[in-house]
């Protein structure tokens, strides 16, 4: 069963800003399902696997460096 969330909603499920949803969207990489009170509706489980395949990479600094080897 598909659980569609506005924008908002969506973005804070995987601690994203609404931008980035938004971004996503306009990258193709999420479907818009409609629109409610002018809000952008997404699938959550499509949100979860963009999330999942675009997850920002780790930093490394000259502190993590050694640690990362």
């Amino acid at each position: 069963m598909t659980q569609l969330v506005d924008t908002h909603a969506a973005a804070v499920a995987v601690a994203r800003s609404p931008a980035t949803i938004r971004d996503w969207l306009r990258k193709g990489w999420l479907t818009a399902h409609g629109r409610e009170n002018r809000r952008t509706l997404v699938d959550l489980a499509q949100v979860y696997e963009v999330a999942k395949s675009h997850a920002p990479k780790p930093s490394t600094t000259s502190r993590t460096r050694g640690y990362l080897q």
